[in-house]
């Protein structure tokens, strides 16, 4: 499909019948994996992503059949354990295979994930998790390499309550040995669902609907029937259609799962009417402009964010959007400038002062928001790269934590920070051998990314060097250290030289005060810097 041709201006009425949520039937259909037998799932939607899970799961050997919402998986004979890049790629929640096949099979092979571009989604907690649970992790190849002959039971904490990787823990712990904690877990209604799922099964857990779940191990699973539940965010998109266009009742839909929604809805002026499985809202020629932050579950939800802010670009007043989950989550607000609406952006807040009506955008606004699109379309590529990129070397480096390493994204680039106990001797530019190990390690992931330029600084101190050989000064320690940095990763790997760049910045760019020891070796470090290459973005503002 090239195009939408939407003609506005008329009333909407009628009734609606919700979905399945896409979001709770993936992980259900990756738990089919934990059981031998034919798992059925009803209410299932005609969706790409679940196309792309089915191919997904075909791939592995199970036997899917698909009709008219119902969809049958026979788990019985998996084939292969490897999850190819090509189907990965396309979509993050194919990651949800992992756990399971980790747990019945004890061992899998899966490409590190793409799809969505909005901000950073990384599977540390994902790999972290599996590790607490026995697994070995190795990346290969823009691969991950899960082994386990036993998976044990064991305590893991979310940094930030995670939904992927609650799910996929989750599913790995169910068939591991003695019992596992699960601390700050994620508790939206398609995470109740799976452990409801998981518990029909066989499995043993406790704590569901609460960020604690406490799961004991059992020998085997089960398939079983389940019903999808209804999909919150296709809810939410058509209560706020009928809000400004008319009378819709949405039918076979939770009210539970869309408190916060609601009450917001009803803030604004909505009148709604609620059932057990229904929903009425009536149109409103009068928005009240109400203010909203996007929060995990049972906070307002960031998939619903756009439409909120579609909502208040026609209130009578000035609202406030603040985006928590995904802060670059702001890509459709061009597209709304261009229809009228008055929305301004600061980092991950959005100031919308509501107009009476939004009109539709012409040809010459087309033209020329058209380059302003594609350079937004590019730095979201960019974007996209670094994050993957970030995931993979925090895979490849992951048993080196707490060395002196640390890696971040930001200001659209990767940075990692290796302290020099990781690397050298005090006052030496001779890598040591661990430090060897981890930038071999390290140049396996970056020589096949021909997109991104690396730049290494090499930082002291504040004490004088005191000189050895050509070496006189910080200046110089920090210069040979960088380049001897650069001769290892050319000399392990393929990554071509003109990639490099060596620099040295001596004592003048401290992260910590070096008035203590600590903060002095802190500040002996060295930074590699990776940047994507920018050509495509200035061919653009060339033209």
């Amino acid at each position: 499909m090239d195009k939408l041709v939407i003609n506005g201006g008329k009333t909407l009425s009628g009734n609606v019948k919700i979905s399945g949520a896409k979001n709770a039937v993936l992980p259900i259909m990756a738990s089919a994996l934990l059981a031998e037998g034919t798992t059925t799932i009803k209410n299932v939607p005609d969706l790409r992503d679940t196309r792309t899970f089915i191919d997904l799961l075909t791939n592995l050997g199970a036997k899917c059949t698909f009709d008219k919402s119902i969809l049958s998986i026979d788990a019985s004979k998996i084939t292969s354990l490897e999850a190819p890049y090509d189907l990965v790629k396309t979509m993050r929640a194919s990651f949800y295979v992992m756990g399971p096949l980790l747990a019945r099979f004890g061992e899998t092979k899966v490409s590190l994930p793409g799809g969505c571009a909005w901000g950073p989604r990384p599977v540390d907690y994902h790999l972290k998790g599996f590790e607490r649970l026995g697994a070995k992790i190795d990346l290969n190849q823009g691969y991950i390499l899960a082994r386990s002959s036993q998976l044990t039971g064991g305590n893991i904490s979310f940094e930030i309550a995670s939904v992927g990787a609650t799910a996929n823990i989750l599913m790995a712990a169910v068939l591991a040995k003695g019992q596992t904690l699960i601390t700050n877990a994620a508790i939206e209604p398609h995470i109740v669902q799976l452990c409801e799922v998981l518990i029909d099964m066989g499995a043993d857990i406790d704590g569901v609907g609460t960020n604690k779940l406490t799961i004991n191990g059992v020998q085997k699973l089960h398939p079983v029937e389940v019903t999808v539940i209804p999909d919150m965010i296709e809810a939410g998109t058509f209560l706020m259609a009928g809000a400004t266009l008319g009378d819709i009742q949405l039918q076979s839909v939770d009210p539970e799962h869309l408190t916060i929604v609601l009450e917001k809805l009803q803030l604004a002026g909505c009148d709604i009417s609620l059932e057990t499985d229904s929903i009425l809202i009536k149109r409103n020629n009068r928005i009240k402009p109400v203010d909203i932050t996007t929060d995990v579950h049972p906070g307002f939800p960031t998939d619903l964010q756009a439409q909120w802010i579609a909502l208040m670009s026609i209130a009578d007043g000035a609202s406030v959007v603040t985006e928590s989950i995904y802060l670059d989550r702001f890509s459709h607000v061009p597209e709304l400038i261009r229809l009228g609406a008055d929305i301004s952006l600061e980092n991950n807040v959005a100031i919308i002062r509501g107009q009476k009506e939004l009109i539709g955008a012409q040809r010459e606004l087309v033209l020329r928001e058209k380059k302003v699109l594609e350079l937004k379309s590019i730095i979201n590529r960019k974007d996209s790269l670094l994050s993957t990129l970030k995931d993979r070397i925090s895979a490849a480096l992951l048993g080196f934590e707490g060395d002196g390493l640390t890696i971040s994204q930001k200001s659209g680039k990767v940075y990692i920070s290796l302290e020099e106990q990781l690397l050298f001797a005090s006052g030496s530019w001779q890598l040591d051998s661990r430090g060897r190990d981890a930038l071999s390690k390290l140049s396996k992931a970056l020589e096949n990314q021909q997109d991104i330029n690396i730049l290494i600084e090499g930082h002291t101190d504040s004490i004088p060097f005191g000189g050895r050989g050509q070496i006189k000064d910080n200046w110089d320690l920090s210069v040979v250290r960088a380049t001897s940095i650069v001769r290892m990763l050319t000399s392990s790997s393929a990554i071509s030289p003109d990639r490099l760049t060596a620099a040295g910045k001596g004592e003048f760019l401290p992260i910590y005060s070096n008035s203590t020891a600590q903060g002095r070796s802190g500040n002996r470090r060295i930074e590699i810097i990776l940047t994507p290459k920018l050509y495509d973005l200035y061919e653009l503002l060339d033209n």
